[in-house]
């Protein structure tokens, strides 16, 4: 993060202070330093949108998490609290840890095998239980990805402002650099990058 805040500054020192303000602003927050006024509502719209899918995706992965944690400890007697997110996974995949363990032998990768009456020990109720707890377990991990991807978003958004605002102050045209997002379906959102020519 620091290197990126050095290459932000750099470049704006390269530049005249007044296209170099510009530059940065708009690279700390999308639309800040543009004259236009349609332009900025765009670029801070995206920035709010992504903001919003960070602690939005975060949040539910974090409760998704506290439920999975609490229904391992209640059907599985499993100690998820002490353990890692790989052994959070292998609960959902197999019905004890006994079954893990053969399972790991089996594959001769001996290093993955828990020890026995070390805190590691489960053994789900039902198949069911353990397939519930599986997808509560997917789903978390899988909006923690979204979370991740949407922190890129936010690189993404920032560079393209910073560069279609030095275009638009040295030419007077709108960048031919641009991004938008689209919504395909209801779980699924795009970030595209254009380049006009």
């Amino acid at each position: 993060m620091k290197k990126y805040i050095y290459i932000v500054i750099m470049i704006g020192l390269a530049f005249s202070s007044n296209i170099g303000t510009g530059f940065i602003k708009n690279i700390a927050v999308p639309g800040w330093g543009f004259e236009d006024k349609d332009q900025s509502k765009k670029y801070f719209l995206r920035e709010i949108i992504i903001w919003g899918t960070i602690l939005s995706a975060n949040k539910s992965s974090d409760m998704l998490q506290d439920y999975y944690s609490s229904y391992g400890i209640d059907y599985a007697n499993a100690n998820i609290a002490d353990n890692n997110m790989k052994y959070s996974m292998d609960i959902g995949n197999y019905n004890s840890m006994s079954l893990y363990n053969e399972a790991m032998l089996r594959k001769r990768q001996g290093e993955d095998v828990y020890p026995e009456n070390q805190g590691y020990e489960w053994i789900w109720n039902s198949n069911d239980h353990r397939l519930k707890y599986r997808r509560m377990f997917e789903a978390s991990s899988n909006l923690g990805k979204i979370a991740d991807f949407a922190v890129a978003g936010l690189i993404i958004n920032r560079v393209i402002a910073g560069i279609s605002y030095l275009y638009y102050h040295r030419t007077g045209n709108t960048s031919k650099v641009s991004s938008d997002f689209s919504k395909t379906d209801q779980n699924t959102f795009l970030l595209n990058l254009k380049y006009n020519f």
